[in-house]
C-alpha cells in the first residue's frame, strides 16, 4: 500500500533536514556562500513540505476523523450525531446503532487505536480496521470495567460524505467476527 506523501510528510522532512544541517556544517567549514544558500532552500523546503500536508485532505484522513468523531460523540451519548455516520440507506444498521445506545449505558476514557484505512483505487469505498478501548456500562451487567474491542467498517462514498455501510466486532486477539452486543468473547 503506498502512502501519499501528505499523510505523512516525515520522510521528506527528515532528508531535507539531513541535507540542510550537511549544507550548514560544509557552509561553516567553507564559507562559501552556495552552501548557506542551499541551507535555507532545505529550510523553506521544510516549511513548504509541512503547509501543503496541512492543506491536503485525503479520503484516508477524512475517514479516521470521522471514527474519532463518532467514537467522542458514542461516549457522550450523542445518538444522532452517531446516526448521521451511517447510510440513511441502511436501516437495519441503523437500528443495531441505536440498540448499542441502550445496551451500552455509559463509556468512559474510549480511546481509538491500530487504525488504518483502505481506500478502493475508485474512492468510492473503503474500510477501516481499529481497536476501540474503554471502560463500559452495560445495561443488563452493570460497569464491566475497561474492555478492548476490535472493528471494521465499510464506507461509502454518498453525495460527497463518507458513510458508514456495515460495521462488523472483531474479536481483538484472534480477528473473527463476533456478536455485535457479545459481552464476553
Amino acid at each position: 500500500m503506498m502512502t501519499w506523501f501528505t499523510e505523512t510528510p516525515w520522510p521528506l522532512m527528515v532528508i531535507l533536514s539531513v541535507l540542510a544541517l550537511v549544507s550548514a556544517s560544509w557552509w561553516l567549514q567553507t564559507g562559501r556562500r552556495q552552501f548557506l544558500i542551499a541551507t535555507f532552500l532545505c529550510a523553506a523546503g521544510i516549511i513548504a513540505t509541512y503547509a501543503v500536508e496541512q492543506l491536503i485532505v485525503t479520503d484516508r484522513e477524512r475517514i479516521e476523523a470521522a471514527l474519532h468523531e463518532m467514537a467522542a460523540a458514542f461516549e457522550r451519548r450523542d445518538r444522532d450525531a452517531v446516526l448521521s455516520s451511517i447510510s440513511p440507506q441502511q436501516d437495519e444498521l441503523r437500528t443495531m446503532v441505536s440498540r448499542a445506545f441502550e445496551t451500552v449505558t455509559a463509556v468512559d476514557h474510549l480511546h481509538l487505536t491500530d487504525v488504518s484505512v483502505d481506500v478502493t483505487s475508485q474512492g468510492t469505498r473503503a474500510t477501516s480496521h481499529f481497536r476501540a478501548n474503554g471502560r463500559f456500562q452495560i445495561a443488563l451487567y452493570g460497569d464491566i470495567g475497561h474492555r478492548a474491542t476490535r472493528w471494521s467498517f465499510s464506507w461509502q462514498r454518498e453525495a460527497g460524505e463518507w458513510r458508514i455501510h456495515r460495521i462488523q466486532r472483531l474479536n481483538p486477539i484472534t480477528g473473527e467476527a463476533i456478536d455485535l452486543f457479545a459481552v464476553r468473547e
